[in-house]
């Protein structure tokens, strides 16, 4: 295999996990160009609704504010902190304006912390992943899936329904081996092996 094919296969598997870095006054400059795609930026979070489940406001730069809205993960900005963010920018026609789709964030500078990326899925593998746990679909094809910080959302085989059931809207993380892989993620499924609550914000009523 040629050098420029191995690099074409990589950067095929994981250019839409790649997030850029970038200013509220360029993707206020330049929107369209950064519409749909995923973003890393920094501001000062002013909270429009305190919201127990996400978050809801606006980032703000100097002269330049961002509207962010997503449900949480496993950290809450606070209001007038400064604060990196990341997720999607999108043009939401029914409020008007550029919406930031808030993935997670971190305090700013505070590298500790950084967007977790999908490992690849291979069958076989085993894999560590960490979500929230969510029940899909009604009875009798009720389906548990793992949601993860950036919305994938993976299914879990082979863990009994009542337990889950406990745990539902609950931050966890697993291992599991890879019995479905494929591109994009959300066609993969794996078989549980480990299973553990972690601490984080709580689950929306009823596991969201």
């Amino acid at each position: 295999m040629s050098l420029i094919l191995l690099v074409l296969l990589i950067v095929g598997e994981t250019s839409n996990q790649v997030y850029s870095a970038a200013s509220l006054a360029r993707l206020n400059a330049a929107s369209e160009v950064y519409i749909g795609r995923r973003l890393l930026t920094t501001g000062t979070y002013l909270e429009r609704v305190p919201l127990t489940y996400a978050v809801d406001g606006w980032l703000e730069d100097g002269e330049v504010r961002l509207r962010i809205l997503g449900p949480l993960f496993d950290w809450k900005p606070l209001p007038d902190q400064r604060i990196d963010v990341w997720g999607v920018l999108r043009r939401d026609r029914g409020l008007g304006e550029l919406v930031l789709d808030f993935f997670n964030g971190r305090p700013a500078g505070d590298h500790r912390r950084v967007p977790r990326l999908v490992p690849a899925l291979h069958v076989g593998h085993n894999v560590w992943l960490v979500g929230r746990l969510r029940q899909t679909g009604s009875e009798p094809l009720v389906r548990w899936v793992l949601a993860l910080e950036d919305r994938t959302q993976i299914e879990l085989l082979g863990v009994p329904p009542l337990k889950l059931t406990a745990m539902s809207g609950a931050l966890i993380q697993v291992q599991g081996r890879v019995e479905s892989g494929a591109l994009p993620p959300s066609a993969a499924a794996i078989r549980l092996l480990r299973i553990q609550q972690l601490p984080g914000p709580p689950p929306p009523p009823f596991g969201g």
